[in-house]
This record gives structure tokens, sequence and C-alpha cells, in this order.
């Protein structure tokens, strides 16, 4: 049996995801990139600060946050992160003001 998901990863993962996309649609046009920085940084926090306070074990193990097909949202939060830096460091603007 394969999981995909577990209920943690509607709430520390898809939950800020649906928040941000409902957010771009009021922000002017092309800056839509910036709000993965956003994503990023809450669905990383979200889910570390679960790990941290609600379990004793490793921070890879899928049973004790939120997981996506095995991957901990952590590092999907953190992958949001490094694409925000990323995309940000190209074009040369942080914010959308």
């Amino acid at each position: 049996m394969v999981l995909i998901y577990n209920p943690l990863v509607a709430v520390s993962f898809f939950i800020p995801l649906a928040a941000i996309a409902l957010v771009a649609v009021y922000m002017p046009e092309g800056t839509e990139w910036m709000l993965f920085g956003a994503a990023g940084i809450i669905s990383f926090i979200w889910d570390l600060t679960y790990r941290i306070i609600n379990s004793g074990r490793h921070w890879w193990v899928p049973n004790m946050g939120g997981h996506l097909y095995y991957i901990p949202v952590w590092l999907l939060g953190l992958g949001e992160l490094l694409l925000y830096i990323h995309i940000a460091s190209q074009r040369g603007r942080w914010l959308p003001f």
C-alpha cells in the first residue's frame, strides 16, 4: 500500500498553498512567484514545529509529521523557499512593492 499523504499535509502544505493562491488573485500581474516564498516559509515552520513538539524521533519519519509521497512537508517548504530565492536573485526584486 502506498500512502499518498496524511491529514497533516493538508494542514501544513495545501492550506498555505490555497491561501497564497487566493492572495495571488489580487496581486499585480507577474508577481505570483513571490508567494512561493511565503508558502515555503509557512509550510517549513509549520511542519518543523509540529515535529519538534510531537515527536522525539527522526525528522524523516513519515508518520511523525506531514508527508506527501513520503517526502516530508518541511522539505517541500524548503524547496519552495529555495525556488523563491532563485527566481528573486534572477529578477532582482524580493517583494512586490
